[in-house]
């Protein structure tokens, strides 16, 4: 292996790991028989509590190829940050991403850093093969997809598949031309972040080949931040203090942009479809947030972990026959008291603030009148 700190590699992977020890060795291995050239590699594991991180290390002690590999193991849990701490770390003028649960074929970089290069675009992503827990092939994650330069502006009216982040490369200006994309300015949202700002720098491109084998299971980190919520309702108050959130940091991104290069025609459009977006979901979000008020509900933090012992008391709680329902009535105060305890904090008016690692906002009713 070579020494990581003799040269700048061209090319740096940043792979980020947490809880997957029934995937990650396939994960890891599909990195490291890369066919690029020399490439940087890195290995972040988040604090894992099962054998994820021993098999990383493995894994890499095991490789003796052209790649410099360097791997640890955080002392603290991140949660969605860990790719946010790991990218300013990559020393390679091209990045790219890539997790402990998904498979990348072994020109996916190579395929990716040529698209970067050849067309002159900022990030470029590809299509997908679904798979299963078990490895089984559900289907693509594009049908009748061609591969071309694709526009990211709409990523802020909804979102598109051909920018899965789990497919990105891109070039370290995305995250260095811009304000830090840090947790405390976003969370967990480099599907839509890096597109829009690529805009500014070349424009994105996609690869109608699929390049990863991206893996659906229960314990997916975006299927955790995306469907956060008991009701239809609560979700979707959820998914829309997310989006304010992002684009809020996303319009001060622009702005510091449209200063910084006042020639710059595009910033000022895409910066004031920032600011149109960001009144739609504002105006979204209160409409939501006062039904669920009206309907004495409040939002508690609580933790991830924590979900599952919540819809355990409620199970265990609620009468027999009774029907399953997440959300109790005034008269319910045990389950109400067990509700509290496991909450952190109170929700801050701003809908979106996290109280700890991985804290994310649940509705309770009010336990009076």
């Amino acid at each position: 292996m070579t020494d990581p700190d003799m040269h700048a590699p061209s090319i740096s992977i940043a792979m980020v790991v947490y809880q997957q020890e029934d995937f990650v060795r396939d994960a890891v291995r599909s990195i490291l028989s890369q066919d690029c050239d020399p490439a940087e590699i890195l290995i972040c594991d988040d604090c894992s509590s099962d054998r994820t991180f021993e098999i990383v290390s493995e894994e890499c002690d095991a490789y003796d190829g052209p790649h410099s590999v360097r791997y640890w193991q955080s002392s603290k849990n991140a949660g969605p940050g860990n790719l946010q701490l790991l990218l300013p770390q990559t020393k390679g003028d091209i990045v790219v991403v890539a997790h402990g649960d998904d498979i990348a074929r072994s020109d996916r970089v190579r395929l990716l850093s040529q698209a970067i290069e050849e067309t002159g675009t900022a990030i470029a992503s590809s299509n997908a093969t679904i798979i299963d827990e078990r490895g089984a092939a559900e289907g693509p994650l594009l049908t009748n997809a061609v591969s071309g330069l694709v526009s990211a502006t709409n990523l802020l009216e909804r979102w598109n598949k051909c920018h899965l982040g789990a497919t990105h490369g891109f070039r370290r200006s995305v995250f260095e031309a811009f304000q830090p994309w840090t947790v405390e300015r976003f969370f967990g949202t480099a599907d839509t972040v890096f597109p829009i700002r690529a805009e500014l720098l070349g424009g994105c491109y996609f690869i109608e080949e699929p390049l990863v084998q991206y893996r659906r299971h229960e314990n997916n980190m975006s299927l955790r931040l995306n469907h956060i919520g008991f009701t239809t309702r609560q979700r979707r108050e959820h998914r829309l203090s997310r989006k304010i959130a992002t684009r809020r940091a996303l319009l001060q991104d622009f702005q510091d942009f449209a200063r910084q290069h006042p020639e710059s025609v595009k910033a000022k459009n895409i910066g004031r479809n920032i600011e149109e977006s960001l009144s739609e979901c504002l105006g979204q979000w209160i409409a939501v947030r006062n039904q669920l008020l009206s309907n004495k509900k409040h939002p508690v933090w609580v933790k991830f972990q924590d979900l599952a012992a919540i819809r355990g008391s409620i199970d265990q709680a609620r009468p027999d026959g009774a029907t399953p329902i997440s959300w109790f009535g005034r008269g319910r105060r045990i389950l109400a008291r067990r509700m509290r305890r496991l909450a952190d904090a109170i929700y801050d008016p701003t809908g979106y603030r996290r109280s700890e690692r991985l804290g994310l906002v649940r509705w309770e009713e009010h336990l009076r009148k």
